[in-house]
């Protein structure tokens, strides 16, 4: 018996972003503990959550990407819709899923490490300012990678290379915003913390990222097909037109060698 449509289109794909974000942000709070129980703490290392979160995420893509495409993640949600990669009637659905498995990735890592961790806030001294460019810029460059390579060519390279983002972004941003790049990861460590200063950066700047990385791959990078700008009156050839052209060439080109 095959499954019902419902089932395959949005029971699998919400459970999937569940777990998915679930994954994520335990290892993410995980890794974030481990590192605050180290010799200068956790603003002095940047190389294991960038390391960690980057081939969580690949194993993430690779696991649940043929389910639900594994957004784990609202700005990539967002920019694969502007994309056209998904319905709008699906967002809810994949936001409200990566809600509940931040959530509950969160209170995992706090019952097993008896602290909350992995929350994300400006490094002291950053304004509001910065951290808000840090963090759209990066969240740009995430988004723009995954649209070129996961919803464009469709490569199979597609876990590594956001992989490859992922770590190069927490390297370079880490020491200013903490590099989240993301809603959904930032959601649940803030509930568990109960941290909100300056929360709302890690939703409107990732969210801003997506808005530019998906506007310009609908208007420059995507195939025509999903080109928002269209000239859908340029006058197409159809076959008996394009010979009708061949004959006319030829009869002008025979004028012309018997002219000379």
């Amino acid at each position: 018996m095959k499954p019902s449509k419902v089932f395959t289109k949005f029971i699998r794909p919400a459970v999937a972003e569940f777990l998915g974000q679930l994954t994520f942000v335990f290892l993410h709070s995980c890794t974030v503990f481990t590192i605050s129980t180290q010799p200068g703490g956790s603003s002095n290392n940047a190389l294991l959550p960038a390391v960690s979160d980057g081939f969580t995420v690949a194993m993430i893509v690779m696991i649940f990407g043929h389910i639900s495409g594994a957004h784990v993640n609202a700005a990539v949600t967002t920019a694969i819709y502007i994309a056209g990669g998904i319905k709008w009637y699906m967002i809810p659905m994949y936001v409200i899923a990566q809600l509940l498995g931040s959530l509950a990735g969160a209170g995992l890592a706090l019952e097993v490490n008896g602290a909350a961790s992995g929350s994300f806030g400006l490094a002291p001294g950053v304004s509001i300012e910065r951290g808000m460019i840090m963090e759209i810029v990066l969240s740009f460059f995430l988004t723009f990678t995954i649209l070129i390579v996961g919803v464009e060519l469709k490569s199979n390279l597609a876990p590594l290379a956001v992989a490859f983002v992922v770590i190069a972004a927490i390297m370079a941003g880490f020491g200013v915003s903490g590099a989240c790049m993301n809603p959904s990861l930032s959601f649940g460590p803030a509930v568990i913390a109960g941290r909100w200063e300056n929360y709302w950066i890690y939703w409107a700047a990732p969210l801003a990222g997506a808005l530019i990385s998906g506007l310009l791959y609908r208007l420059i990078f995507s195939d025509q097909a999903r080109w928002i700008l269209k000239n859908n009156h340029q006058p197409t050839l159809t076959a008996r037109s394009e010979k009708s052209l061949e004959a006319a060439q030829s009869s002008s080109e025979d004028e012309d060698t018997s002219e000379s």
